[in-house]
């Protein structure tokens, strides 16, 4: 993973009666988008268990032949993304853990360039939570 971004928002419902003089909302579920950003490592991300055999139908032929078809398993996937990754004394670990299904993918290539692609994710399961921990001083 070479990034990520998260964005949270909240839907709007109208409550507004014909005697209000403005538009009242009363707010609604929140809902996240996560789009994470990836490196493609050839004999990594293209595994069945991947990150882009969570999105693609792979096709795979090896030197002796042998050919290997998989499928997405379209399972939930746990995310852990980190702000600050720190085990230095006094400092602060800060990252969010969600579970979430990878919705989708997208893939590139550039001349004398490192290949990446993008994976657009959803929450499924648990709610996502911000984690900042202190690492004690010594």
């Amino acid at each position: 993973m070479s990034g990520w971004n998260a964005n949270v928002s909240r839907s709007e419902v109208a409550v507004t009666r014909l005697s209000h003089k403005w538009n009242k909302y009363r707010y609604g579920k929140k809902d996240m988008t996560l789009t994470i950003n990836s490196i493609t490592t050839l004999g990594v991300s293209d595994r069945a268990t991947g990150t882009l055999g969570k999105t693609f139908k792979l096709f795979h032929k090896a030197t002796d032949g042998t050919i290997t078809i998989s499928n997405p398993d379209d399972k939930p996937v746990y995310f852990i993304g980190y702000i600050r990754e720190t085990d230095l004394p006094g400092e602060t670990n800060a990252f969010m853990f969600a579970q979430i299904m990878i919705s989708g993918s997208g893939v590139g290539g550039a001349l004398g360039s490192a290949q990446s692609h993008d994976l657009a994710c959803r929450l499924t399961g648990q709610d996502p939570v911000f984690y900042s921990i202190d690492i004690p001083a010594v």
